[in-house]
C-alpha cells in the first residue's frame, strides 16, 4: 500500500512539474488538463487514506505538509476533505461546462487553492475563447476578401468593412483609399458604415488634414478614449451619442499607406480585438494594391483594346478611302483616256494641221493632217522636234520664235511660203503659247492651214 501511495506522490509531483512547464510555454489546454488531473489524484489518494492504517496517516500528513496544508489531525481534515469534496466536484463541474466561475465558500487552505485555480482556469479559458474568436474573425475576412473578387471597388470595400464592424462591435466605420487627385495624394471614403446602414459619402480628406490626415503622416494607430464632443456622433434608437473609443489604424503595405481603418465603438476596444485590427489591416492593405493593380491592368489593357480597336477602325476606313481614291483614279484615268481619244478625234478632224510643243520644241502631240503632212505616224512624231525635219538653221529659226512668244505670252498669226520636202507651200500659221496648270510648264499650239488659192494664184 505504501509504494502505491509513493507512486500517486510521484506521479503528482511529475504532473504538477509539466504544468509548470506548460505554464510557461503558454500551453493553456495541457495546464489545465494538468492542473485537474493533479488535484484530481490528491484527492483520489486522501479519499482512499480511510482504509490504510497508522503508517499510511504519517505518509498522508507529510504530503500534506508537502503542500503546505498543515494539520494537527490527518484524520480530521480528511474527513473535512470528504465534506467539501461535492463542492470540489461541482466547481470542477462548472468549470468543465464553461459556466461563470463559483467559489468555494470555505476559508482553509484547500479551498483558497481550489478557488485561484478555478480563477487561472477561468481566465485562461476566456483568452482562450477569445483567441478562437480572433482566429475564426480572421478567417472570416479571409473569406470575404477572396469571395468579392470580380466586383467593383467601392462594392468590395463595404463588404470588407462590414466584417471588420461585425467582428470589433463597433459601432461607426470608415474606410479611407489613397487617390490621386490633380495630381496629388488624397484620403478618399471609399466605404461607411453605422448601425448596418451604409452611408455614401463624397468625402475626401487632404493629407495632414485631422485626425486621419496626422494619421497618414505618423504612419501610427491613434486610439483614443477622450473624443471631443463635435468629432462624430452615432447615431442609435436612443438618440445621437458619443462613442467611447474610436480608433484611428493606418493600413502599411512595405512602409507605405494604403489606406485608413476609422473605426469608432460604445466599447473600448480590448487588445484582442486590437490584435485583430492589426492582422487584418495588413491583409487589407496587400489586397487593395493588389486589386488596384489589378484594376489599372484592366484599364491599360482595355485602353490598349480601345486603342487597338480605334486603329483597326482607322485602318479599314483608309483602305476604304485609299480603295474609294483607286477608285476615283481609275475612273479619272479611264475619263482622260476617254477625253484624250475625243480630244484626238475631234483634232484629227480638224481642217488644219494642229501640233502642241514643249518649251524644248518637241512634239507632245499632233494630229492625223499634221503627221500626213510629215509622212509618218503620229507616234513617231511624239517626242521629236524641227531639227529632224528641217536644216539646222530653219529649225533654229523656228525654236527661236517661239520661245519668244512662250515668252511673251502672245498668239502671233502669220503667212509664210514654206519649203518642206522639196515643195513649196503657201502656209497660214497660228501658234499659241498655253500653260500647263497640272505640270507648271509651258508649250506651245501651233495650227497650219494650207492656202491653196493663194498657192495657185502664186503658180499662175
Amino acid at each position: 500500500m505504501e509504494d502505491k501511495f509513493d507512486k500517486i506522490i510521484v506521479l503528482s509531483i511529475i504532473v504538477f512539474s509539466i504544468s509548470i512547464i506548460c505554464y510557461f510555454l503558454d500551453y493553456e489546454i495541457f495546464l489545465l488538463v494538468g492542473t485537474v488531473l493533479l488535484f484530481s489524484l490528491l484527492l483520489f489518494g486522501l479519499y482512499r487514506e480511510k482504509n490504510i492504517n497508522k503508517s499510511l496517516e504519517l505518509e498522508i500528513r507529510e504530503i500534506i505538509d508537502f503542500f503546505g496544508i498543515a494539520s494537527e489531525n490527518s484524520r480530521d481534515w480528511v474527513k473535512k476533505l470528504e465534506n467539501q469534496y461535492d463542492d470540489i466536484c461541482q466547481l470542477l463541474n462548472v468549470l468543465n461546462t464553461k459556466r461563470q466561475v463559483i467559489q468555494l465558500k470555505g476559508k482553509d487552505k484547500l479551498s483558497l487553492l481550489m478557488n485561484d485555480f478555478a480563477k487561472a482556469f477561468h481566465h485562461s479559458l476566456i483568452e482562450s475563447q477569445q483567441r478562437a474568436l480572433m482566429r475564426d474573425a480572421i478567417v472570416s475576412f479571409e473569406q470575404a476578401l477572396r469571395q468579392q473578387q470580380g466586383v467593383s471597388f467601392d462594392t468590395a470595400a463595404n463588404v470588407w468593412l462590414k466584417n471588420i464592424i461585425s467582428h470589433t462591435d463597433a459601432s461607426m466605420g470608415g474606410l479611407y483609399i489613397i487617390e490621386r487627385d490633380e495630381g496629388e495624394n488624397i484620403l478618399k471614403l471609399s466605404a461607411a458604415y453605422a448601425f448596418g446602414r451604409q452611408k455614401y459619402l463624397d468625402q475626401k480628406i487632404e493629407i495632414g488634414e485631422g485626425l486621419i490626415g496626422q494619421a497618414y503622416l505618423e504612419k501610427q494607430p491613434i486610439f483614443m478614449t477622450d473624443i471631443p464632443e463635435d468629432y462624430l456622433k452615432i447615431r442609435s434608437g436612443l438618440g445621437d451619442a458619443s462613442p467611447r473609443s474610436l480608433l484611428i489604424y493606418p493600413m502599411l503595405l512595405h512602409d507605405r499607406v494604403i489606406g485608413i481603418l476609422e473605426l469608432a465603438s460604445f466599447h473600448v476596444l480590448d487588445d484582442f480585438k486590437m490584435d485583430f485590427i492589426r492582422q487584418v489591416g495588413e491583409s487589407l492593405a496587400s489586397h487593395i494594391e493588389m486589386v488596384r493593380y489589378a484594376e489599372q491592368t484592366a484599364l491599360l489593357l482595355q485602353e490598349t483594346q480601345e486603342k487597338e480597336e480605334e486603329l483597326r477602325q482607322n485602318l479599314e476606313e483608309i483602305s476604304a478611302t485609299q480603295e474609294q481614291l483607286e477608285r476615283m483614279q481609275k475612273e479619272q484615268r479611264v475619263q482622260a483616256e476617254q477625253h484624250q481619244t475625243l480630244m484626238l478625234d475631234i483634232l484629227d478632224h480638224v481642217d488644219g494641221k494642229v501640233y502642241l510643243k514643249d518649251l524644248d520644241g518637241k512634239f507632245l502631240l499632233v494630229n492625223q493632217r499634221f503627221a500626213d503632212e510629215y509622212g509618218v505616224s503620229k507616234d513617231q512624231l511624239i517626242g521629236k522636234s524641227d531639227f529632224e525635219f528641217f536644216t539646222r538653221e530653219k529649225a533654229e529659226e523656228f525654236q527661236k520664235e517661239e520661245k519668244r512668244l512662250i515668252q511673251l505670252g502672245k498668239k502671233c498669226t502669220t503667212k509664210k511660203w514654206v519649203e518642206f520636202k522639196g515643195e513649196t507651200k503657201y502656209w497660214q500659221v497660228e501658234k499659241i503659247p498655253i500653260f500647263n496648270p497640272v505640270t507648271g510648264r509651258s508649250g506651245l499650239l501651233g495650227i497650219h492651214f494650207e492656202l491653196q488659192e493663194e498657192y495657185a494664184s502664186y503658180q499662175n
